[in-house]
């Protein structure tokens, strides 16, 4: 009987471990072990596992380059280290996504039962299920998680054991990104010093792991006091073209009329404990809450004016902390304050766990329904001051990896500013990773003709997301006479090199306007376009339908 390439693989990886376990004396061995093919024929990267003798073992490295490179381990060999390399190489994105090895992983732990007791089993688990829950941003539910799995390694495997390690890390990430950084601190010095017992000085785990305990004693020293348990606060960057007030409230140190310069700065924005990823919680009256509570609501705790080039120089900061020097700039839509482009800026960032400097442009939008023809003259108006922002902040950041995320009215301005952009400085497109329109409020047919080929002239990955349910698109088109190219009603915006999400049915708002933010499918799909660079194709939860003018995708039910 023929065997399938999938079984074949698997049969002789097995034999691999067997070989290795039955004869750890044996000289070093280099096997190169998988080869994988996606759906779509794509080759991944090589992975290649080397075995040294019973007094060390060597962990595996995998680059862009297909190359690999091994470093001695002054310790007895550890299964764990056999079990964690292929997880390890899949989780990096700088390695590349090895989803087929991330499936294999738990069969070939299953396989290797005689090896490995019960104990590993679960602990190996709840790693798992935390890291799931940490993509998916319940940061809160992961935490709880990853803490047990850390209690329960100490307990089974000892402090010093290469699987208590993992869960140190673990629980330190999820520390972090909540803001905890005396804990996450505290977690990395005991995982830091571990693995200096384990692994050389050039081994990238130690210098990654020293890299990590500077960021978290940066974190401790810019910290005015201790965070407390019950929130975490997180701080977005700015820069306005709104007037300024004289007044101390942060919510009220700009107004709504258009500021005679650019104002720069940053704004602190609680994020509570048991916050629901894709909820800006807010006071309600139904729940008799009258007044903003940190432990409870999304809030605007501080707001600081920069001047410019301090502002850059916070930002440098920022981004340097950043593992591949990431920044992403949010343009807000019509009716929004600036208060409410500053909570929301804050809660993606949370939400989608961005690692990097999360930075709102804030346009002098009225925030109230009936003022939607000003907000049309000001989103105008305000072009020409986004697209020297755009300019400048690519002159004057670090960053290498630029993500440009709009909604509704705020396409208009950041489209028409980075055709303007890109035209006279096409060198800054290598450093734009990615262009996110979310319910675009732009005439569909003008998209199509002139704003479309531009865009993609960039040859920068575009998306677009748009709903048949949208009521605030549904009312710009009777406003304007025509559709909108985020509404879908009409027919979907479907052009080459730019990949159309629909994302009807996701949203329960009552103007369903707000699901780029507001739901979890689509707040873990733009997950895995910023932290992976996936394409609609990769992505979990997307189903591609074929029509007679192009692919589209929604999302599966």
């Amino acid at each position: 009987m023929k065997l399938s390439f999938s079984l074949y693989i698997r049969c002789n990886f097995l034999i691999l471990i067997w070989l290795c376990y039955t004869n750890p004396l044996s000289a070093q061995i280099d096997v190169e072990t998988f080869c994988y093919k996606n759906s779509q024929g794509t080759v991944f990267r090589d992975c290649k596992k080397f075995f040294s003798s019973e007094n060390s073992s060597q962990s595996l490295i995998c680059n862009g380059e297909n190359k690999v490179e091994t470093f001695l381990l002054p310790v007895p060999a550890d299964w764990a280290l056999l079990m964690n390399t292929l997880p390890e190489c899949q989780d990096d994105p700088e390695i590349g996504n090895f989803d087929r090895a991330a499936q294999l992983a738990p069969l070939h732990l299953a396989h290797t039962s005689t090896f490995i007791d019960k104990d590993h089993f679960k602990w190996q688990s709840n790693i798992r299920k935390s890291i799931r829950e940490y993509q998916r941003g319940n940061y809160f539910i992961g935490t709880k998680i990853a803490e047990d799995a850390l209690n329960f390694a100490i307990g089974k495997f000892g402090e010093t054991n290469i699987k208590t390690l993992a869960s140190f890390d673990n629980l330190a990430e999820f520390y972090r990104m909540q803001g905890h950084n005396l804990e996450a601190n505290s977690l990395l010095r005991q995982s830091h010093k571990l693995k200096k017992t384990i692994f050389r000085e050039s081994h990238p785990e130690l210098l990654n792991s020293t890299r990590k305990l500077v960021l978290a004693n940066k974190n401790l020293q810019s910290d005015a006091a201790p965070t407390p348990a019950d929130y975490t606060v997180l701080k977005v960057y700015f820069a306005t073209d709104r007037t300024t007030k004289e007044r101390s409230h942060p919510s009220k140190v700009f107004g709504i009329g258009r500021g005679t310069q650019m104002t720069y700065g940053s704004s602190d924005v609680s994020i509570p404990r048991d916050h629901r990823m894709g909820e800006l919680e807010s006071p309600s009256i139904w729940r008799l809450e009258f007044q903003e509570d940190d432990k409870k609501h999304v809030t605007l705790r501080h707001t600081e004016i920069y001047s410019q080039n301090e502002f850059y120089k916070n930002i440098a900061s920022q981004i340097e902390l950043s593992r591949k020097k990431n920044a992403f700039l949010f343009i807000h839509g019509y009716n929004v304050t600036f208060e409410n482009a500053a909570r929301r800026t804050a809660q993606i960032a949370y939400d989608i766990g961005f690692d990097g400097a999360p930075i709102f442009y804030s346009w002098p939008s009225q925030g109230t329904v009936p003022a939607y023809p000003i907000d049309e003259s000001n989103i105008r108006w305000t072009q020409s001051n986004l697209r020297n922002f755009l300019e400048d902040f690519f002159y004057r950041s670090d960053a290498q990896n630029i993500y440009l995320i709009a909604h509704s009215m705020g396409n208009r301005a950041l489209t028409r500013a980075l055709m303007s952009l890109v035209d006279k400085q096409p060198r800054f497109r290598s450093r734009l990773k990615e262009i996110i329109l979310t319910a675009p409020d732009i005439d569909a047919d003008v998209f199509r003709r002139d704003i479309a080929p531009r865009l993609t002239a960039i040859n920068t990955p575009i998306t677009l997301y748009a709903s048949s349910e949208d009521h605030a698109l549904k009312a710009s088109k009777k406003f304007h006479g025509y559709p909108r190219a985020g509404d879908t009603s009409d027919g979907l915006v479907i052009v080459d090199g730019i990949e159309t999400i629909d994302a009807t049915g996701v949203d329960s708002g009552f103007l369903k306007h707000s699901y780029y933010a507001e739901n979890r499918s689509v707040l873990s799909d733009i997950f895995h376009i910023i932290q992976f660079g996936h394409r609609a194709d990769e992505r979990f939860g997307l189903q591609s339908i074929q029509t007679p003018i192009g692919r589209y995708w929604t999302f599966q039910k």
